[in-house]
């Protein structure tokens, strides 16, 4: 499990912002639910986490969590989103959190940066 690297507080938008930072190997289930060309071959790994947590009555259920990651050392390694519901990298992060998350919708992914909750 992680621990916090630093926390910060965005008081235009009312979020607590926990940031921690990792150099984590991702091991990939190969499930994705697209085409995903990326494999086990490359180099998958996991450099930063934010999880962004709603303060305030106005704002109190908003959690969410940004993982962004490198694939051969590229922070956006082309149509790297497609790992989208690969189950080996959303382990991964709930492994390094200590819960389990989950991938938002598809629609959220980029490339080097995986949109999760939980």
């Amino acid at each position: 499990m992680l621990a916090v690297t630093d926390t910060m507080i965005n008081d235009e938008d009312n979020i607590a912002i926990a940031h921690y930072a990792c150099d984590e190997a991702v091991t990939l289930a190969g499930d994705s639910c697209w085409d995903c060309t990326i494999t086990n071959a490359d180099n998958v790994r996991i450099k930063d986490i934010y999880i962004n947590e709603g303060i305030g009555d106005d704002n109190a259920d908003y959690v969410h969590v940004w993982v962004y990651y490198t694939v051969n050392g590229d922070a956006e390694f082309a149509d790297s989103w497609r790992m989208y519901s690969d189950t080996g990298f959303k382990d991964t992060v709930s492994k390094l959190l200590g819960f389990e998350v989950f991938f938002t919708e598809q629609g959220m992914q980029q490339d080097g940066a995986a949109s999760m909750e939980f």
